[in-house]
């Protein structure tokens, strides 16, 4: 998750976002971005949340190969017990 707001109260928030896609949740939305931007400490506090996370690609690309060598690694499994009579359907 790019943006977390559900810990929000307890001062662990990193950005503004609304879960559904309703008028209702945008406005509430706003309407805490509205309250954090009159809060300058808020804010700032929501940035430093923000800046600790770790945001590079190298957890998604960690997370990437191991899903890539897992399906290869269910393929070739597969095309063994293929070849050798093995595979029960």
């Amino acid at each position: 998750m790019t943006v977390s707001t559900r810990r929000r109260w307890r001062g662990a928030a990193t950005g503004f976002a609304f879960n559904r896609v309703a008028s209702e949740d945008m406005l509430a939305s706003i309407a805490y971005t509205l309250r954090t931007y009159e809060e300058p400490s808020r804010g700032r506090k929501m940035q430093l949340c923000a800046m600790r996370r770790e945001s590079s690609w190298a957890t998604s690309a960690r997370r990437y190969v191991a899903l890539y060598e897992e399906l290869v690694g269910r393929t070739a499994s597969r095309r063994l017990a293929d070849r050798d009579g093995t595979n029960e359907p």
